[in-house]
């Protein structure tokens, strides 16, 4: 190789080497998930804090004359009116809940909420603890990983998959203008 090939190649490196530089750093993978650990009729499911908004006890819930069996009702939360939907319900659990005393607002679009039983606690777990697919059935298509806690399998809730459903509730409940 000539001395003009090396300069060649030696530019060419130091312009590769520069260009890192102007790239925009790229944060590190997370390692591990924040989850709240919720439960529903005896059955335990965690839910990501990232996909939650807040948890909230003890609020009053305003049933909704003529609503869909999942819509609970109206709690007055932050100073504005939120639509409650039962959890169990939308899960395919038969009844509504039975003395569903917390409440997790969800994220995206107008307010809304999701009743369950109980609060079993946070929990930071490895994203090497978490894995495909769901470990109750029948699965209710909310739910896409799963972890082992406590000795048992506990699911994971999409509440994006839970809020695309509750929208598809709300308009196909609506009436039909002309």
């Amino acid at each position: 190789m000539s001395d003009s090939e090396y300069g060649v190649q030696a530019l060419a490196m130091r312009e590769e080497f520069d260009k890192t530089f102007a790239l925009p750093p790229q944060p590190d993978p997370p390692e591990s998930v924040d989850l709240l650990v919720i439960r529903l009729r005896g059955d335990n499911f965690a839910l990501r804090v990232m996909e939650i908004a807040g948890l909230l006890a003890g609020k009053k819930i305003i049933p909704l004359p003529g609503a869909t069996p999942a819509l609970l009702g109206l709690a007055g939360i932050r100073g504005i009116l939120v639509p409650v939907w039962d959890l169990a319900t939308l899960l395919g659990y038969a009844g509504q809940s039975r003395g569903a005393r917390w409440l997790v607002l969800g994220q995206g679009g107008s307010p809304w909420a999701l009743a369950f039983e109980g609060f079993n606690g946070f929990f930071r777990m490895r994203l090497s603890e978490i894995h495909s697919g769901t470990s109750v059935e029948p699965d209710s298509g909310f739910i896409q990983e799963s972890l082992a806690l406590g000795g048992g399998g506990t699911s994971i809730l999409s509440l994006p998959l839970i809020l695309q459903a509750i929208t598809r509730i709300s308009e196909s409940s609506q009436p039909r203008r002309k």
